[in-house]
């Protein structure tokens, strides 16, 4: 009987040991995710970096530490780093799109054009009701000279904002007929009878 209680004392020791250490390691994540982001936020990069890096070593699969490096790297200049970052965390983490937005963001700073579009293409097949994403497409299209891809965005919004079409039309009426919402008015009918 002694020997199973110093037994049973022992577990209990290596245990409790066991639990001030994952303790201990949270507090120490919590406080590098922290540091990291005031690196961040102060254009400390390489300070930051090594704030996420040691965060990644007590957790590496952290999803938020992951991006908040992706963060880093991107305002660092880091762009080929970044994208090969966003792919690993986003095969992780396929339902974090911000890795996707993240590596479009870098596929744009590199000048990768079609790339770019893959990836945002790519998002709005999983997240089709990202309104904003597809505001971004639209816009980036439009200065890129994809005229067909930026119609077809901005056809799509328009036609699922009909709160915002009641909003021209209830200004058309109040502004009178000769001016812009009525133009609106007028072109957004056209739109959606065609």
């Amino acid at each position: 009987m002694k020997k199973y209680f110093i037994v049973s004392i022992v577990c209990i020791l290596c245990l409790a040991s066991c639990a001030t250490g994952l303790g201990k390691n949270e507090k120490d994540l919590a406080a590098l995710k922290e540091l990291g982001t005031v690196y961040l936020d102060n254009g400390e990069y390489e300070m930051a970096l090594d704030a996420f890096d040691k965060a990644l070593a007590i957790d590496a699969q952290d999803s938020e530490v992951l991006y908040n490096k992706v963060l880093v790297l991107l305002a660092s200049g880091a762009y080929e780093n970044a994208i090969t970052l966003c792919d690993v965390s986003f095969n992780s983490y396929p339902a974090k799109l911000r890795f996707l937005k993240a590596k479009a963001a870098a596929l744009i700073k590199l000048k990768k054009t079609d790339e770019a579009f893959q990836v945002y293409r790519q998002i709005i097949s999983l997240d089709a009701g990202d309104y904003a994403l597809r505001a971004t497409v639209m816009e980036f299209a439009l200065e890129q000279g994809f005229e067909d891809v930026a119609r077809s965005e901005a056809t799509f919004l328009l036609e699922r904002q009909e709160e915002v079409e009641r909003a021209i039309s209830t200004l058309a009426i109040l502004e009178g007929e000769k001016n812009t919402y009525s133009l609106i008015e007028a072109y957004l009918d056209s739109v959606t009878e065609v």
